[in-house]
């Protein structure tokens, strides 16, 4: 089980997961040779990960997972090597000895909590990012997102859910083959927190969502605007911390993910992959991030959400990493303008 614990300096909170230096690494140090490996997510290799959660067929309909004679296209499983975990079988982290009898306050906070670590996979195929899903594989991988996301809500020791994914070695991907990771924990940083304060405030204040409120003033400039459809908006936002970083937001910030329906559920999906094979043609298959960014649980069907994306062609530095500070070098209107003209190179 990991080792949670509170940095009172920052105000962060670090996972210990020792158990995740034995997963496999694909991708290997700048200089060294990929080595060849059988791929844990691809069809037929099901025995090489944990058990099936759940598993859906190309038409999205629930399949019984890891049977002989099943054909999925999405599935749906524990990680292996989990930085967060519920297993009641796992071994608990060594004890730390925290001296009480002091004068001064005790330091150091330890958050034994349980979480939650899953992996969708959206394809059986060995591909590499989302631009390369065909539309069914990308529909039936959000459905399976969608249907996660409403388990995680009813599950009272998870406070925050993060759904990620990276792609290629840049971005922190382990293995090539694409998959979401979707991470619940028991607390909320206070990153996480400020965040929501912050929300509320605004809403307080004027009676409108913060997000709901740029979004609105972006649609007006039009300078920042990728694109815009019925139901969402994809911009590079005003104040961007990396070149072409992009949000896909939608236009009515209530909006709710776990709920929507399956139309606005596939468009949202299909601006995801349009705005990564956008990049990919533009940048030349750069590594990204993908971040679903929800509000804390308990304000899940209340608050706005946003997925942002992040092309990792520059790193922080000593003054970014020193005072949270970040220096960009391209304009997200420069940036916008660019991803715009850019052309789509693998249409489905």
């Amino acid at each position: 089980m990991s080792d949670l614990r509170h940095d009172p300096i920052d105000d962060i909170w670090v996972t210990m997961a020792g158990n995740r230096r034995a997963r496999p690494m694909e991708f290997v140090t700048l200089g060294q040779r990929r080595q060849a490996m059988i791929c844990p997510f691809c069809g037929g290799n099901e025995a090489e990960t944990t058990a099936a959660i759940m598993a859906f067929d190309a038409d999205g309909q629930m399949v019984k997972a890891d049977q002989p004679d099943t054909v999925w296209s999405a599935r749906v499983i524990s990680n292996k090597y989990p930085s967060f975990s519920n297993a009641a079988d796992e071994a608990s982290p060594p004890a730390i000895d925290l001296v009480e009898d002091r004068e001064l306050p005790l330091p150091f906070q330890i958050n034994a909590n349980p979480g939650r670590q899953e992996l969708i996979i959206p394809t059986p195929r060995h591909c590499v990012s989302i631009g390369e899903l065909t539309d069914s594989e990308l529909e039936v991988a959000f459905l399976a997102i969608q249907h996660r996301l409403t388990a995680i809500r009813s599950e009272t020791e998870i406070a925050h859910a993060m759904l990620f994914l990276n792609c290629r070695a840049e971005a922190g991907a382990s293995l090539g083959h694409v998959h979401w990771q979707l991470i619940g924990t028991p607390l909320v940083s206070s990153q996480l927190q400020r965040r929501a304060d912050r929300e509320r405030e605004h809403q307080s204040d004027f009676g409108i969502s913060l997000i709901g409120n740029l979004i609105d003033w972006e649609l007006k400039q039009q300078t920042r605007i990728v694109c815009a459809t019925d139901n969402f908006v994809v911009y590079c936002p005003f104040a961007s911390r990396f070149p072409f970083q992009i949000h896909i937001a939608p236009k009515d910030p209530s909006l709710s993910l776990l709920d929507c329906a399956a139309v606005i559920r596939d468009e949202l999906a299909w601006h995801c992959r349009d705005t990564v094979r956008r990049l990919e043609t533009l940048l030349e298959d750069a590594a990204y991030n993908i971040l679903l960014q929800l509000p804390p649980m308990e304000r899940v069907d209340q608050d706005p959400w946003y997925l942002q994306i992040f092309p990792r062609i520059t790193k922080p530095a000593g003054f970014e990493l020193g005072s949270d500070i970040w220096i960009n070098p391209v304009t997200p209107e420069a940036a916008a303008q660019a991803i715009r003209s850019s052309i789509n190179q693998n249409p489905s």
